[in-house]
């Protein structure tokens, strides 16, 4: 148990907060803040917020409303001396924050219940479909519960059951994102809800000839090459992460992943510590897709730049290997690894129409190709199911294909 003491070396200071009310569940909270990584200063801003709040709201013994909270911040807020406008408004998001987290750990926040979904029922019939019979990728699920959700959220402002959907009422709903959405992203979308009707049309959720009638932009196979960076742009982009910051040393280890291994997003932001196998040099990674686990050589380099990080820069419990910089430590998101390697790419002005994590998994198979390796040992360094996917990549070679068109055949003709 986290004591009050530990924070404060005058003995007055330590007697005021011992004196509060609810010491024993401040503590408990105090506490759980230097588990989940809070610096010193910022678990010295909660303890004295959270006596503020006991002030202004009591205890929360039958437990507060997030309404309850605001009004108690303004009030905290009208009373207080006049400082600057930023200030007034960010400690009044903090004595929010601070109460609303406290009580939502003591179990004690009595939070609205959520608006249900419109048609939850049929589609959370989909989803479990998608899940147990299908056995897709939870990437995958999530993007087209995504698409479905957005689509009923629009059809339900113009009809009330799914009986009486139409092809046209789907269509209008794709025109209507065309402003939005890439073309490939209408495609996707246009896919899943033909899914997604032809589904309901076999169990009577809706008409049966729904699906057949939504339309689909035309997308033609490999009509575009896969962006990535030259391979020397990927020495660039790791040179410039030579140094000590904590956002740099990390941010070097992510990227070693991605480009040597042609990693996704969320197959590094998934890593934890046990997949990293220094003894037998051995990398494991679960791959989003497949769901199969592939497990690669550790190279001398990359476990250096991993040991480099945990060494430096770890210091919570968290069994996830890439971890948030400032406290609350907590694992870096597929976004957080993508957003590391598109603000760099960008400001070494990489002429790139796409910077993400992606285009490191581009630039690790076209650099495979350029070194001579066959499209099934990319494939397999990839993690690709199939020989089409890893297709692509063979027009990628564009140097070597002006090579063979130059050949000299001299006197053979």
């Amino acid at each position: 148990m986290f004591e009050i003491e530990k924070l404060y070396r005058d003995s007055a200071t330590c007697a005021r907060h011992r004196a509060g009310p609810c010491l024993r569940e401040r503590e408990r909270f105090l506490s759980h803040l230097a588990d989940t990584g809070y610096t010193r200063k910022s678990m010295l801003s909660f303890a004295w917020m959270l006596l503020t709040i006991l002030r202004f709201m009591g205890p929360p013994t039958s437990g507060w409303t997030l309404d309850e909270i605001k009004e108690a911040a303004q009030r905290w807020g009208s009373n207080r001396p006049r400082r600057s406008l930023s200030g007034a408004k960010w400690t009044c998001k903090f004595f929010i924050q601070a109460a609303s987290d406290w009580a939502r750990f003591l179990g004690r926040l009595r939070e609205p219940t959520p608006e249900p979904k419109p048609f939850a029922r049929e589609a959370e019939r989909f989803f479990v479909w998608m899940r147990e019979e299908r056995n897709l990728a939870s990437t995958t699920i999530k993007t087209r519960r995504r698409h479905v959700e957005e689509f009923l959220v629009w059809f339900r402002s113009r009809k009330n059951s799914l009986q009486r959907a139409l092809a046209s009422d789907v269509n209008d709903f794709l025109a209507s994102q065309s402003g939005r959405w890439a073309r490939r992203t209408i495609a996707i979308c246009s896919h899943t809800l033909r899914v997604f009707f032809r589904f309901c049309g076999g169990r009577d959720l809706c008409r049966p000839s729904v699906y057949a009638g939504i339309l689909c932009p035309r997308l033609y196979r490999e009509e575009s090459l896969p962006a990535g960076p030259s391979w020397e742009d990927v020495g660039r982009l790791l040179n410039s992460l030579t140094g000590k910051k904590p956002s740099d040393v990390r941010d070097r280890a992510i990227i070693m992943l991605l480009a040597v291994y042609g990693l996704r997003a969320g197959e590094v932001s998934g890593l934890l510590l046990e997949d990293v196998d220094f003894g037998r040099k051995e990398l494991s990674v679960y791959r989003s897709k497949s769901g199969a686990r592939h497990r690669y050589p550790l190279v001398e380099p990359v476990a250096r730049t991993i040991a480099d990080y945990l060494r430096q820069r770890r210091t919570c419990t968290l069994k996830e290997l890439f971890l948030t910089i400032k406290g609350p430590f907590k694992p870096v998101s597929r976004l957080s690894v993508s957003n590391a390697v598109g603000y760099r790419l960008a400001a070494l002005n990489v002429p790139l129409l796409h910077h993400g994590a992606h285009s490191l998994r581009h630039a690790c198979a076209a650099h495979l190709v350029s070194e001579g390796l066959s499209l099934k040992e990319i494939g397999d360094h990839l993690g690709h199911r199939s020989s089409a996917a890893t297709r692509i990549y063979a027009k990628v070679d564009l140097a070597g294909l002006r090579q063979v068109a130059s050949f000299d055949l001299g006197a053979v003709l």
